[in-house]
């Protein structure tokens, strides 16, 4: 009786077992599946994004959602990778900008979020800042509302020389004021 009793949990255990494999099985092969849509979307996202920006990498994001980046290059096989690591400081930060700039635009399709910059691209030269930026009032502040905190004034002062009347419009300047000087 003992025996019959260890059998029927024996078999109660190979049947949870199982049970457990085939669901484990089951949601690797959807979250892959989910994977794999995320970053189809992902790049779509991106590949919109830019067209209007002329970096010479983009980001890609792969089936496992890792990313990599593609040369925009010609001359370059559309097969050819980076690690984001292999690149300057300067085109990492930029394609990581990128990277969540994406995100960004895909976890808010349907209620826009505003976007937050602390000191974004410190180590890009003036030529890529202005290109950027350029980015931001084309692309982005279309979408979002784009706050950018810095305490490079000379340089912002620069920007603001280099853009057009409409690009101009398109921002709003604030300084911060001391809580004293308020109050009086």
């Amino acid at each position: 009786e003992e025996l019959d009793e260890l059998e029927h949990r024996l078999s109660n255990l190979r049947n949870t077992k199982t049970a457990l494999e085939l669901a484990k099985d089951t949601l690797k092969k959807v979250s892959g599946e989910n994977y794999i849509d995320c970053s189809n979307k992902l790049n779509e996202i991106a590949a919109e994004m830019l067209d209007n920006l002329g970096l010479g990498y983009k980001p890609q994001f792969g089936p496992d959602l890792t990313l990599v980046a593609r040369p925009n290059s010609e001359s370059q096989r559309a097969s050819e990778s980076m690690t984001i690591s292999q690149l300057s400081t300067g085109t990492k930060e930029q394609l990581h900008w990128l990277a969540r700039m994406v995100l960004s635009r895909f976890l808010s399709k349907d209620n826009s979020l505003p976007i937050i910059l602390d000191e974004p691209f410190s180590e890009s030269d003036d030529e890529k800042f202005l290109q950027i930026v350029k980015f931001l009032l084309k692309v982005l502040v279309s979408q979002h509302q784009v706050i950018m905190f810095s305490c490079h004034r000379m340089r912002h002062q620069w920007l603001v020389e280099q853009l057009d009347s409409q690009e101009k419009n398109r921002i709003e300047f604030c300084q911060r004021t001391s809580l004293a000087r308020t109050a009086s």
